[in-house]
């Protein structure tokens, strides 16, 4: 279960948290991947609700609350509400670590932002949160566009990782009009959908609050670096 949670955050494709190196502007690409990616890199601020979704029986579907932060140039908070499977699964990234805290099981990972984001860069995008965050690990980069369809006054996007990971096939997003903004995403694994998030709020540029962006331990926590 948990990841499907760490896979469907790379649906909030306009999320940034840059790497501790100079951020750079993605070069000019006209492609629906192109715009989101532009759009990501310009942003100072994000404050984002989604529901995520994963499949049960009967088609039902599990849903998961899910609140994202974000300020520039390298910091992000991810908090998402899983209930009695990981109770809460939060991630902070510093500017210099990646935090992430499951509250059920009371155990905190460490790793490095760099090595984490050089580790996608090598192995392909499967830590999806690092790549949510990360302007400069832009789509372009690391998915091939299937296909960009109409779809009322949206487009339909489907892409597929340039490096092939194994927990997922492709993935579809709704994006607005104007190419923007994401609306609803699914991921695929064998043709079926494996998680989907739906995007409630999406809010750029706004004033956000400091101090989420640091993480303190908790008490008889165990914490494991990378």
């Amino acid at each position: 279960m948990l990841k499907y949670f760490s896979l469907v955050l790379i649906f909030a494709s306009g999320a940034v948290a840059v790497s501790p190196a100079a951020r750079t502007a993605p070069a000019a690409d006209s492609s629906p991947l192109g715009a989101l990616d532009a759009d990501r890199a310009a942003l100072t601020s994000l404050t984002m609700v989604a529901d995520i979704q994963t499949p049960k029986s009967n088609d039902r579907w599990a849903t998961f609350p899910m609140y994202f932060d974000y300020s520039a140039p390298n910091k992000y908070r991810s908090e998402i509400k899983t209930g009695g499977f990981e109770g809460d699964l939060i991630g902070v990234a510093d500017g210099a670590f990646i935090w992430s805290y499951s509250t059920k099981k009371k155990a905190v990972t460490k790793t490095p932002q760099a090595a984490a984001i050089e580790s996608i860069r090598k192995a392909g995008p499967t830590d999806l949160l690092t790549v949510l965050a990360t302007p400069s690990l832009t789509f372009s980069s690391l998915f091939n566009l299937v296909s960009a369809t109409p779809k009322d006054t949206n487009t339909l996007l489907e892409i597929t990782p340039k490096t092939a990971v194994k927990d997922y096939d492709k993935i579809q997003i709704l994006v607005s009009s104007d190419g923007k903004t994401p609306l609803v995403a699914e991921a695929f694994k064998r043709n079926k959908i494996i998680a989907r998030m739906i995007f409630k709020t999406y809010t750029r540029n706004a004033k956000v609050d400091m101090t989420k962006f640091t993480f303190t331990v908790p008490a008889n926590v165990t914490v494991t670096e990378k």
